[in-house]
């Protein structure tokens, strides 16, 4: 079965003349560069059966030749794109499915009423040029500048990035060839691929919702390392799947959001192998992934603001100016730092980290750096390392939170985080013991979140106020602090309901399943 590996980079406004010029090209170009101009047109039904199988068929016209071509969706991370491909020539502009003698793709054009209600749905037209790279080892890379457009009805969109495409060697291979051109170039990985967004542009699927973390699919073998890649992978494609969101105009609030949990989620995940991958051998990415969750903080902490307090507050004050100038001035900075996060994603810092990262994950690079003991210690069972873990997180909140009466606001806040980190963990290692009891454990967990959640927004709410020009408003600002303290109040008789029932529930991880 044809498997197509790619890395693909969005770069625009660069020439082919100057993307032959950088270094890492002059190292490794061997030949002449190849310029051809492909013409492009996908079809699908006009109820998108194709695309909602995953698949994209293409008819091609590279020069004198024509070429159809089925591909599948595969999987994408990091711009690193593995997918199934299928192609065979053809007369002329016309599809001949029957050339294709693939058992699965017989079965699926053989589908009643399919081939007749296959159209054209939109096209991409481009000019190519195509470098051969060569390393040593044997590793080669082919290098292909595509600019043009993509063009769905009525609709364009500009077309310029860089495929690199694995012809020998290893994923990897293809990671470091990237990090180099983004070590001159001002490059972002791209995770979806031109027919996706000739579906979108073209308006034939929605526009994605907010991405959230599911299900990681551990199996109940797979061991502590297994589980650790699959977490960081998950963080990744999280992170990258709610781009889009942040990038669009209006704002996607929940992109934001899961943008950021997704980061966070990365770094516990660092926090809670520590034992068996130390400070010391992650710190590097630690802390290239806390400067994406610092650069979308503030976005996220407006928007809460915005959406929690201010407007509940002029729903019941509809009628009160300074209020509304106050709104305003908080709609005008949550704007700025939006701009911030957005430039932040679009940055070459950015596009470095996700390189990085992912190859930190494909070369295993921790390996090199732990002792034996350790990576023992990550060949064993998953299950077993999770249960030390979650049983060392458990009680550090039950420790603490039985003590809640006494806890001071700083307190109060750590408890949040202790047991966020719990719920976390929780959710990483789930599918690791299958019962009923995990779930309701976590939503437990997720109810004293919310709760302390509430109780940290009267810090939260001085620290913001306190960014806005208040222009002489502090009738507005002494209405949104006693709106908090008020909720607050009412928040501090809910946690001890949410903690008895959590404390109720036994570590389900030492449960017989």
């Amino acid at each position: 079965m044809p498997t197509e590996t790619e890395l693909k980079l969005a770069l625009e406004g660069v020439t082919a003349e100057q993307l032959q010029a950088q270094p890492e090209i002059r190292a490794h170009a061997v030949g002449t560069a190849r310029k051809r101009q492909l013409d492009n047109i996908y079809f699908d039904t006009a109820k998108l059966l194709l695309s909602g199988r995953d698949v994209a068929l293409r008819l091609r016209r590279d020069g004198d030749r024509w070429l159809q071509t089925v591909k599948t969706s595969g999987s994408a991370s990091a711009g690193l794109h593995q997918r199934r491909e299928w192609e065979t020539p053809v007369a002329g502009e016309s599809l001949e499915l029957d050339r294709f003698d693939q058992p699965q793709l017989k079965k699926m054009f053989k589908k009643p009423g399919l081939r007749e209600a296959l159209m054209p749905v939109f096209r991409t037209d481009f000019q190519r040029t195509t470098w051969d790279l060569e390393y040593p080892h044997g590793v080669r890379i082919e290098m292909a500048l595509d600019l043009g457009q993509i063009q769905a009805g009525e609709h364009t969109e500009a077309i310029s990035e860089v495929e690199l495409e694995l012809i020998e060697g290893k994923p990897e291979d293809l990671l470091k060839t990237g990090r180099a051109l983004a070590q001159t170039l001002p490059v972002r990985l791209l995770n979806a691929s031109k027919a996706e967004r000739g579906y979108r542009l073209g308006a034939y699927t929605p526009p994605s919702a907010a991405t959230k973390p599911g299900p990681l699919g551990l199996h109940k073998k797979a061991s502590a390392e297994h589980a650790f890649i699959a977490i960081l992978r998950q963080g990744m494609f999280r992170l990258q799947a709610n781009e889009p969101l942040v990038l669009a105009k209006p704002r996607d609030i929940e992109g934001v959001h899961q943008m950021r949990v997704a980061t966070r989620r990365m770094r516990s995940c660092l926090q809670l192998y520590r034992p068996l991958i130390p400070k010391a051998v992650s710190v590097d990415i630690g802390n290239d992934i806390r400067r994406v969750t610092d650069a979308l903080g503030p976005a996220r902490d407006w928007d809460v603001f915005i959406e929690e307090t201010l407007q509940p507050l002029g729903q019941e004050f509809p009628r009160h100016q300074s209020l509304q100038a106050l709104a305003q001035a908080a709609r005008d900075q949550r704007e700025t730092v939006y701009q911030a996060a957005a430039s932040a994603i679009q940055s070459r810092d950015y596009a470095v980290l996700l390189l990085d990262l992912s190859l930190w994950i494909e070369q295993r690079a921790w390996r090199k750096l732990i002792s034996r003991v350790q990576i023992d210690a990550l060949d064993q069972r998953a299950r077993r390392f999770a249960r030390e873990v979650l049983d060392r997180y458990h009680k550090k909140v039950i420790r603490q939170g039985r003590r809640f009466e006494t806890l001071d606001a700083v307190q109060r806040h750590q408890l949040r985080i202790r047991c966020k980190r719990l719920r976390y963990a929780a959710e990483f290692f789930a599918d690791l013991f299958g019962n009923k009891s995990c779930q309701a454990y976590i939503s437990s967990l997720a109810t004293i979140q919310d709760v302390l959640g509430v109780l940290n927004d009267g810090r939260m709410v001085e620290h913001l106020i306190a960014q806005i020009p208040t222009q002489g408003e502090t009738a507005a600002t002494d209405l949104v602090r006693g709106w908090t303290a008020a909720n607050v109040r009412a928040h501090l008789n809910q946690f001890a309901v949410a903690w008895q029932d959590f404390a109720s529930r036994g570590p389900y991880w030492n449960q017989t399943t």
